[in-house]
């Protein structure tokens, strides 16, 4: 198979999907690329206890090439043993059998690293996580963030939080979505497929789901369960998502701050030069004005006037800050 910046010159099939470089020399080659894009997983493995599915034949054999090799995780619960290649299928196993998820399992192995400290739950986490104390060129590079990751391309994946760069660009004419990883992509690929792949369980429910945190928030519908109160002290509100939680929540600071609002005095400070002094209301302010008058009787023939107009305008602000609570 041509990688695509030479498929135009050393193969003659090249595929018909659009904004797609690949091209190849066999016919057979060019079905299974097309494959790919039509997301068709016709192939699944038949080993008890995996469900993974697969586009091609030939990538399916090379994955039952796995369910061959010597079981590398044991289950520890008593009475069970079954082996696994990998931890991820133990933990699957623990979940689905033993009802065990990988918060509730005993991080009895030490790691050996002087000054560390931290335990894990099978020997093959410790091997990934000693990659973080024997190499020291996998530390973020940018200033005040001293994250450390145990392989490069996680360390290259964290760079783009800094950078702001999203390489991963749907290709559906129309759509600018762009992404920092390449699953996230894919996620976002199925909102064009509409490809729903997680279905409600319940009988009579046929409703179809994008992303399993979806499917979870819907399941709980059917339950009546109510997991998410109301984080305000003295509100035992709960409710069946944290969407409906928020929107909660919001109006307590609502009120909250039309409470603040109304407790904020308002003040009628004295329009007269050189004079700083505030009143609480309209009334004392008017008296106060007239002291001026007495003490400069010069002031007469503009006093009416300017009180009245000074009066008018307070009035209007009043109007304001009224229209603008409400």
């Amino acid at each position: 198979m041509c990688s695509p910046q030479y498929s135009l010159f050393l193969s003659f099939l090249q595929c018909p999907v659009s904004g797609c470089k690949w091209g190849f020399t066999i016919p057979h080659k060019l079905k299974r690329h097309l494959e790919r894009h039509l997301k068709t997983y016709d192939f699944k493995c038949d080993f008890p206890g995996c469900d993974k599915k697969f586009t091609t034949i030939y990538n399916l054999r090379t994955h039952a090439k796995v369910h061959n090799l010597p079981p590398k995780e044991f289950c520890t619960q008593e009475g069970c043993g079954a082996g696994f290649q990998n931890n991820k299928m133990l933990d699957k196993h623990l979940k689905e059998v033993h009802g065990i998820t990988m918060s509730m399992r005993e991080k009895k192995f030490l790691c050996p690293h002087p000054g560390c400290g931290k335990r894990f739950v099978s020997l093959s986490c410790i091997s990934t996580h000693k990659r973080v104390h024997e190499r020291d060129d996998l530390t973020c590079p940018f200033e005040g963030c001293e994250k450390v990751f145990s392989k490069n391309c996680r360390l290259q994946q964290h760079l783009l939080v800094h950078t702001g760069e999203r390489p991963y660009k749907c290709q559906v004419e129309g759509c600018g979505w762009a992404f920092q990883s390449a699953s996230k992509l894919k996620r976002h690929m199925n909102r064009h497929l509409n490809d729903r792949p997680f279905a409600c369980t319940y009988e009579g429910c046929d409703k179809r789901f994008l992303r399993s945190e979806h499917l979870k928030g819907h399941l709980i519908s059917h339950t009546g369960e109510k997991p998410f109160c109301c984080p305000v002290e003295g509100c035992s509100s709960r409710f069946s998502s944290k969407s409906s939680m928020y929107v909660h929540a919001k109006q307590h600071r609502k009120v909250e701050e039309r409470a603040a609002l109304a407790n904020q005095s308002v003040k009628y400070y004295c329009p007269m030069e050189l004079c700083n002094q505030a009143f609480d209301g309209k009334p004392e302010l008017k008296t106060h004005i007239e002291e001026h008058y007495k003490l400069n009787p010069g002031l007469g023939q503009y006093c009416v006037v300017f009180c009245w107009l000074f009066l008018m305008v307070l009035k209007l602000q009043l109007l304001l800050i009224f229209y603008l609570r409400t």
